[in-house]
């Protein structure tokens, strides 16, 4: 962002005019720090809309946005698997209230950092709030494996890709959401006799599951069987190896 917003106000200075001797330093150095392994000497006069037009014309695809999603794409998501490892705490938190059975979460300890406490670990509750920022939300997705945000393929470092699935614009924009919906709906018209399904809502927008084992693609409700989700996501789990990845011993 610094780096298109100085040549942005460079650009704007008057065109084809020679810089006053300190100006002149100045903005050579701003080039030079810019541009890792350029070296302007100050005996040389420079034409701002020279240089700021062949710049403009080499990065003409390059936007502040564009930036965002290869940042996100690269660091926090899809392409760096040790994402998966950050988003794996909250994903693992997710089985354990899932399940709503503290014999069932505590079999899940020896796997999980699940905390056995009721007290400080509910779970009869109707909601869950957690805070965080973009970058975990980012990587949370990465640990469901929720895939059709990275259908496109991945994120190509010399120009833009169009279209896209993945986009951090619209996965963590500000004030960025991600909610787990479990929903209980009757098993026939008329039923007394209830089942119950999860499905994922960023920004309110559905996130199908179809990326994980049992969710089958429905593109209308993103729903899937909360016990086939669990299972799904408890293989989803087994795959990510916290210890390899942060400490590298298995």
């Amino acid at each position: 962002m610094s780096i298109m917003t100085l040549l942005f106000l460079a650009g704007q200075r008057q065109v084809g005019e020679k810089f006053d001797k300190e100006s002149d330093k100045l903005k050579k150095k701003v080039f030079e720090i810019l541009i890792d392994g350029i070296k302007i000497h100050t005996n040389i006069n420079l034409s701002t809309k020279d240089f700021v037009q062949s710049a403009s014309q080499a990065i003409s695809w390059f936007s502040t946005k564009e930036y965002s999603f290869k940042h996100f794409w690269y660091s926090s998501s899809f392409e760096n698997p040790d994402s998966a490892v950050l988003g794996a705490d909250w994903t693992e938190e997710l089985v354990d209230t899932s399940h709503s059975d503290r014999a069932q979460c505590r079999k899940d300890l020896d796997q999980h950092n699940s905390d056995p406490n009721p007290v400080t670990f509910p779970l009869d509750q109707s909601i869950y709030i957690d805070a965080t920022h973009e970058t975990v939300i980012t990587a949370v997705i990465f640990a469901l494996n929720l895939t059709s945000l990275a259908h496109s393929g991945p994120l190509p470092t010399d120009r833009r890709l169009e279209p896209r699935s993945f986009s951090s614009t619209h996965i963590a924009p500000f004030g960025a959401q991600l909610a787990a919906q479990v929903l209980s709906c009757p098993t026939a018209p008329g039923s007394s006799s209830t089942s119950k399904s999860i499905r994922f809502i960023s920004n309110d927008a559905v996130i199908p599951l179809d990326g994980l084992h049992g969710c089958e693609t429905n593109l209308n409700t993103g729903q899937c069987d909360l016990d086939n989700f669990i299972t799904g996501l408890e293989t989803r789990l087994s795959e990510i190896d916290y210890q390899q990845t942060c400490f590298g011993t298995p």
